[in-house]
């Protein structure tokens, strides 16, 4: 539930305090400073304003007449209206704590003077701004007294309204107007630091305060593996890898085991359909003539049994084990990688792949599913002559993995072949493995190994030199413009001039751009830039038409600033769009139609 203000009556709600900042003028057609008498906002001004927030009640009326005040052309030049704040600011206890308030406020509301003058002039943008500024507020009206509030703004004011109340004599300087002002600072503190341009135009267009992202997608470990082949293709370190794993992807799938349920039909009749095989057709079909039944057939009027589907396979784990031994430095250890990698991406996605690398008689996880992960891999070399150390610690993983495993070595021809790890082999108690020979020609060869003997399955040959070629980049671009005659130094070809220079200043054509530096526009047509101190000045454009200052933006806006340039005694005036970013500065000139 939503604290509520103390007021019990639009018209306490409306009616300034006599020690408010603010008043009402022109018989109640207008919000003005107390002292100064500058305008803070309209009366339909206001009411278009508050009709937004009436649903939940309105926010403290003093706080959004500060933004409202913020957001006008005059807050540039409110010293005596700042003055005003803090003079009321002094008589509250602790004073130097609420000056530091005031301040942080001082702050928000110069930023949301800083926003984009359509922002800031439109009363949709006002609208937006002061509905996300008290977004979170919690000190309302109730919905009851904001529908009377807004039906009183609607019409003249009373004249109790329009004429502030009279303080008792016995009131002291801590009045009801010092303490609604405290309040409304606090309020202001809390959600001036909401308010960004940007975020203000994607609510004005979209009601969001965030653009919409794409959600993240889970993956599973042979999708990742197949998006990472795909992503090393053209990878500058590990493209010739990424090539070799893509065109492995038909050459290294593994035959499926034929399983019982799809020998025989198990389960019974789920429903019937008008769609099937003929064997599958109910007896009452067989009934009918051959003519009927042809045509009912035909017409897909007939009647078939429909069984009940067979339980899926549970998933199972490919397990890998890849070797990094003195066999596979060089060609072969990436060739290795690769059909590792392809073997990952073929998996099928409900199943899960481990991958591991012979380290003496222990074993060290290696992730497939990253870049980062393949470069570590390829990174860890051992000087082991083959990884039949390591077959215990296999069988140790493939007995603790959840229903059925492929176990899959990957190792050069070499090591495969060598008579100790053949008996290494053949004292592992596995019923089923396979065998991934690599050799340094190209040549992939991929085996079953039962107790029964050694079976081929897959064989295939790479051109790994043209895989492993690097693949040729484009043409750099040159540091000279071809198109800049070259009677001139090459230098000047380069856009922007690249070097600082020391330059004059004419104090009738410079200009100051707040924290981005001084701008200054030259006799011969260039506009020079000084961003930093004891530093020569950039020159950031050498196209300017010929001319004087005629004005310029007194700040940089989202790191652009603005100037008017042109002959004095002429119509033939220029807008300079200056872009000061860090990264890069440039100037867009165009005619500025009067």
């Amino acid at each position: 539930m939503a604290e509520r203000s103390s007021s019990d009556n639009p018209s306490a709600y409306l009616r300034p305090p006599t020690d408010a900042f603010w008043c009402w003028a022109a018989g109640g057609a207008e919000v003005e400073w107390r002292k100064s008498g500058k305008v803070i906002a309209f009366r339909d001004e206001l009411r278009l304003v508050l009709a937004r927030q009436a649903e939940r009640g309105l926010p403290p009326l003093g706080a959004v007449l500060l933004v409202l005040a913020a957001a006008r052309e005059s807050w540039d030049d409110s010293e005596s209206e700042r003055g005003l704040l803090a003079g009321i600011v002094r008589a509250l206890d602790d004073a130097a704590l609420h000056l530091e308030l005031l301040s942080a406020v001082h702050d928000g509301l110069d930023q949301v003077r800083r926003l984009s003058d359509d922002l800031r002039n439109s009363i949709a943008g006002k609208v937006e701004l002061v509905d996300m500024l008290f977004e979170t507020c919690r000190d309302r009206t109730s919905p009851q007294l904001a529908a009377a509030a807004l039906q009183l703004l609607h019409g003249p004011l009373p004249e109790d309204i329009v004429e502030p109340v009279p303080l008792p004599e016995d009131a002291n300087w801590r009045s009801w107007g010092t303490l609604n002002l405290e309040r409304e600072l606090k309020h202001l503190r809390d959600g001036l630091p909401s308010v960004s341009e940007s975020r203000l135009r994607l609510r004005m267009r979209t009601g969001l305060d965030a653009p919409v992202v794409r959600a993240p997608i889970e993956l599973s470990p042979p999708q990742m593996a197949a998006a990472l082949i795909q992503s090393l293709r053209n990878d500058e370190k590990l493209g010739g890898l990424g090539r070799i794993a893509h065109d492995l992807m038909a050459a290294v799938t593994l035959p499926r085991t034929v399983s019982q349920q799809d020998v025989f039909q198990l389960g019974g009749i789920s429903d019937i359909a008008n769609r099937g095989q003929l064997d599958q057709l109910l007896l009452s079909e067989l009934v009918h003539d051959d003519l009927t039944l042809a045509v009912r057939v035909s017409m897909n009027e007939a009647l078939y049994v429909r069984r009940e589907a067979p339980p899926r396979a549970p998933p199972r784990t490919r397990t890998m084990l890849l070797d990094s031994g003195l066999r596979t430095w060089g060609v072969p250890r990436v060739f290795a990688a690769a059909v590792a990698l392809a073997m990952a991406a073929t998996t099928d996605h409900r199943d899960e792949v481990v991958a591991w690398r012979a380290n003496g008689q222990g074993l060290d996880r290696v992730d497939l599913t990253s870049r980062q992960g393949l470069l570590e891999h390829l990174e860890r070399l051992t000087t082991a002559i083959h990884p039949g150390d390591a077959l215990p610690k296999l069988v140790q993983q493939l007995e603790n993995s959840d229903g059925d495993s492929e176990a899959i070595i990957v190792a050069t021809a070499d090591t495969l072949a060598d008579p100790e790890f053949q008996r290494a082999l053949a004292a592992t108690p596995l019923e089923s493995l396979y065998l991934a020979s690599v050799n340094r020609e190209g040549e992939f060869r991929l085996s079953v190994r039962v107790a029964q003997g050694q079976k081929l399955l897959r064989h295939a040959e790479l051109d790994l030199e043209k895989l492993l070629a690097a693949v040729p980049r484009g043409r750099r671009a040159s540091l000279v413009d071809q198109n800049v005659g070259r009677d001139l130094p090459a230098i000047l070809s380069r856009a922007p001039f690249p070097l600082r220079l020391p330059h004059t200043i004419d104090d009738q054509q410079t200009w100051p751009v707040g924290d981005a530096g001084v701008l200054s526009a030259t006799s011969d047509g260039r506009l020079m830039g000084w961003g930093r101190r004891r530093c020569g000045a950039l020159q950031i454009s050498d196209q300017l038409p010929r001319g004087v200052l005629h004005w310029h933006s007194p700040r940089v806006v989202d790191g652009v600033a603005y100037a008017v340039i042109g002959p004095q005694r002429s119509h033939r005036l220029s807008l300079l769009t200056i872009r000061l970013d860090e990264d890069a500065t440039d100037c867009e000139i165009a005619p500025l139609p009067l």
